[in-house]
């Protein structure tokens, strides 16, 4: 491990293993670790009747250093770690009690280095794709095949560039990520988007600069954002055959990352994207046409600290902007320019080597610009949901061109110590916070307050050779809460969520290690169950989970977990097992299995919602529910080979199984409470005047459901029946063969599988069996990319 600034803050981790495998990774903010770190480097290990050694061999160019004219001092540690004992050995001592790692490091005093620092490396590369899937005879576009190896589009270049030894530009021209690993399938009825990690290389290098964390997952910068899958623009309604872009192209990206001799880390990054196009066929008069699938988009972000006090101390800000051109893409639900700006403080106390207390805080804001419509759509998104008619602050502004919004967090800490430890923590989001163009957010309109208090015993025991427990309390608020602050029915109403968690974490003397927790979420009142609609309770939920894990040092390990919660007001209850199986035959060989179960029910999942001026005690609106009874089973597959230190494999699959039951048809009878009207189930009959539902007010016919609020007459209301089963079988096999250092050859396949059928219930023969009834898309992809250094 090297700190070459000697800033004990940030440093680089270079590990062999005896059989030659190689890991690196990054140190930053003194104790985080950024493992896409991905340096070019070499080292040999050697073996003999006195054990084995190891030599490296690490190009300047690797790591960014201060020049000087003189010797230099740098912090350095070593570490050992012996898989037989799960011993560790330090050079210097990384203490389990004091806050920070990077800082605890020893020195390495009169080093040499170059002063000038430039290098020049490139990658270009050559990555062909071939694509097969299903077709439809009828499909002008696709033909069930995909190959075109002339296509410009698979060509492109990487360039690092050393402006000095402090500072790096690195850029990418069409870049090609058919290597990175594929996500996982989900199935998701939240009102919410689901969170992948960034894993494209290009952005994962240096990403700990770009950081500005918000709440939980929530970014103020997403680098997933740019490229996008989920393209934004849709075909004309009524096409029988479209032809979509699968991804939004990046023609270019580049950034400029270092840290000046003052302590000034700098980060800047650009891109630009294309914009794609589709195309549309109407089969009744053989017509096809054109349609802006992604606009073009230009993206730009600046991010800024500042270190005092040795790394003690560091004042920072960053800056995003986001530029869409929509103009004649015929495409008014988006917003053509999207900013964000923050400034955040960490000061820690207490010494050098033992950062005792800690302070931090931080200020961001969000500024929208769009046409009407783009910004009517984010007031009226989850994260805002501006047109709930119970509330007498938020509003929707139809003829808003333009949307301000921040957020704020306060932090205090003591975070060194040989047993207690404790966080303290607030923040508030602004209704009109809006940073989903370019960030993560799914967290609306809060204020919250909460902390942890956790006691460590690191001595070992008779019984246990370490443990540890946290209690984690937060409680969450609308801000109408400042409608009437004394007011008890205020608060009540304000209470937006609460959680309150016990978590503890044992290690036995053989290395088996175990985890119990505890959660209780009490009673609040939900503003997203209706989706738009009035306030809705939420009940209190219980629930634990229990963790073994055996020595994962063995051939064999296994980690079985189970859990279970319920909810107050019989609104259902979960229960999950899963259990992770790792098999280590040889030190270069890993195979794992992660089998999942849950069951669940859920007595309030939203449906639909309904306008019927005649409903008052829900504003003119039917809110419709539906108990849902849901199986789910995953099977993550993995498996990692290394044949030699430049030759792997890896496979990753993952087969989901998802039955969803909807039944028992409800409607919530009125605002900030969970009583429901109750629908009785009944047969459809087909009459002169229309479908009637007889001996009850629901029914289904034809894939629909239908609603009858008066028994006299035809059906109200109809909607798509929701009962549905999800298979999907994804999967990815990957081969790595670095033929000479730096450059390499990739072979990837990756394949997907999925089907949706309206059956409801679970049964695994049937539903896995029915994995393998679906046509797969297979995709091919080979990358070469040839490394140079100048």
């Amino acid at each position: 491990m090297i700190d070459p600034n000697r800033d004990r803050q940030t440093g680089y981790l270079f590990r062999v293993g005896v059989a030659g495998n190689e890991r690196d990774a990054f140190l930053f903010d003194d104790t985080r670790t950024d493992v896409n770190f991905d340096a070019v480097w070499e080292s040999a290990t050697h073996r003999d009747s006195l054990g084995w050694t190891v030599e490296l061999r690490i190009a300047y160019s690797q790591f960014q250093y201060e020049p000087s004219e003189g010797p230099q001092t740098w912090g350095v540690n070593f570490k050992r770690r012996r898989v037989e004992s799960d011993s560790e050995s330090y050079f210097a001592l990384v203490s389990r009690t004091v806050q920070g790692r990077v800082s605890q490091f020893g020195s390495l005093r009169n080093i040499d280095m170059p002063s000038s620092g430039q290098f020049l490396e490139l990658e270009p590369f050559f990555a062909p794709e071939f694509f097969q899937a299903p077709s439809n005879p009828q499909n002008p576009f696709f033909d069930g095949t995909d190959l075109d190896v002339t296509n410009p589009g698979q060509f492109g270049l990487n360039l690092s560039y050393g402006l000095s030894p402090q500072f790096t530009l690195d850029a990418t021209f069409n870049p090609s990520f058919g290597e990175t690993e594929v996500d996982p399938a989900v199935v998701n009825l939240s009102a919410f988007e689901t969170f992948f990690s960034e894993k494209r290389p290009f952005f994962i290098q240096e990403a700990r600069i770009f950081d500005f964390p918000l709440n939980g997952r929530s970014q103020l910068f997403f680098s997933r954002r740019i490229g996008r899958q989920d393209l934004q623009g849709r075909p004309p309604s009524g096409a029988d055959f479209v032809d979509m872009p699968r991804r939004n192209t990046i023609l270019g990206a580049s950034k400029v990352t270092g840290r000046t001799e003052g302590g000034l880390s700098v980060g800047v990054l650009g891109a630009v994207t294309q914009e794609e196009t589709g195309k549309a066929h109407f089969q009744d008069r053989d017509e096809t046409v054109e349609f802006v699938a992604q606009p073009m988009v230009q993206t730009g972000v600046v991010r800024v600290q500042q270190e005092f006090r040795g790394g003690d101390t560091r004042v920072g800000g960053i800056s995003t902007a986001l530029n869409r051109r929509l103009s004649g893409t015929g495409i008014d639900e988006l917003t053509d320019n999207a900013f964000s700006f923050g400034a955040d403080v960490d000061h820690n106390w207490g010494g050098a080597n033992d950062r005792r207390w800690n302070v931090s805080g931080q200020w961001a804001g969000t500024l929208v610009q769009g046409e009407e419509a783009a910004i009517t759509r984010i007031q009226t998104n989850p994260q805002h949901f501006f047109q709930r008619p119970d509330t007498d602050r938020l509003r929707v502004d139809s003829t808003a061109t333009s949307l301000f919004g921040y957020q704020w967090r306060l932090e205090f800490a003591r975070q060194s110590a040989e047993h207690w430890t404790w966080f303290l923590f607030t923040n508030a989001n602004h209704p009109n916070f809006a940073a989903n163009d370019l960030g993560f957010n799914t967290a609306g309109e809060r204020f919250n307050v909460g902390g942890f208090l956790r006691y460590q015993d690191i001595e070992p025991g008779p019984v246990f050779r370490e443990w540890n427990a946290r209690l984690f309390v937060d409680q969450l608020f609308r801000r109408s809460l400042l409608n009437d602050f004394f007011d008890r029915d205020t608060w009540v109403r304000a209470h937006k969520a609460s959680a309150i968690r016990l978590d503890s974490n044992f290690e036995f003397p053989n290395n088996w290690k175990y985890e119990f927790d505890v959660n209780i979420a009490p009673r609040t009142l939900s503003s997203t169950k209706t989706r738009g609609g009035p306030l809705m309770t939420e009940p209190a939920e219980y629930g634990f989970s229990s963790e073994l894990e055996t020595d994962p040092k063995n051939a064999l390990s296994l980690e079985p977990e189970v859990g279970y919660s319920f909810r107050g007001q019989d609104a259902g209850s979960e229960f999950e097992a899963e259990l992770d199986i790792t098999l280590r035959p040889t030190p270069r060989w890993e195979f794992s299995l992660e089998p999942n179960l849950s069951v669940s029910t859920e007595t309030d999942q939203f449906v639909t919602s309904l306008d019927d001026s005649s409903f008052g005690d829900t504003f003119g609106e039917r809110h419709l529910f539906a108990t849902l009874d849901q199986t789910q089973f995953t099977l993550n597959t993995r498996l990692r080979a290394t044949i030699s230190p430049n030759l792997s494999i890896q496979l990753f699959a993952q087969p989901l199984l998802s039955a969803n039951d909807f039944r028992e048809l409800k409607q919530l009878r009125r605002s900030a409470s969970f009583d429901f009207l109750r629908f009785e189930e009944g047969r459809s009959e087909q009459t002169s005047d229309g479908l009637r539902c007889r001996r009850g007010q629901t029914c289904v016919a034809n894939g629909r459901r239908f609603l009858d609020l008066d028994p006299s007459a035809t059906s109200d209301f109809s909607f798509s029946e929701q009962d549905f089963n999800f298979r999907s079988l994804v999967g990815q096999v990957v081969l790595r063969w670095e033929y000479k250092t730096g450059s390499e050859f990739f072979f990837v396949w990756r394949e997907d599988r999925a089907s949706r059928k309206r059956i409801g219930g679970f049964r695994f023969g049937r539903d896995f069996g029915g994995l393998f009834q679906t046509g797969s898309e297979d995709r091919f992809t080979i990358k070469v990319q040839h490394y140079f250094d100048f």
